[in-house]
């Protein structure tokens, strides 16, 4: 006798009952200040003056770091 699955009523995953995911990645840029805090940087892209720099290849390059959080099939992720 083949198995048989029946069902009265309509089945609801708690996942098809959550809002669905972003389809867009979010960034934000934030900066180190020569205090050692880490700041947001202002929307308009001006560079504070307080602005902490590193070395590259000898010269001074300041430090900013580009905050990135997306989904990628329904997992989220956070790189900088």
């Amino acid at each position: 006798m083949p198995f048989v699955v029946a069902r009265t009523t309509p089945s609801t995953s708690p996942r098809q009952k959550t809002r669905p995911a972003p389809r867009r990645p979010w960034f934000n840029y934030q900066y180190r200040d020569k205090a050692g805090a880490i700041e947001a940087v202002r929307s308009d892209g001006a560079r504070p003056g307080d602005i902490c720099c590193g070395q590259d290849s000898g010269k001074d390059v300041p430090v900013i770091v580009r905050y990135e959080t997306g989904v990628i099939n329904r997992s989220a992720y956070r790189s900088r």
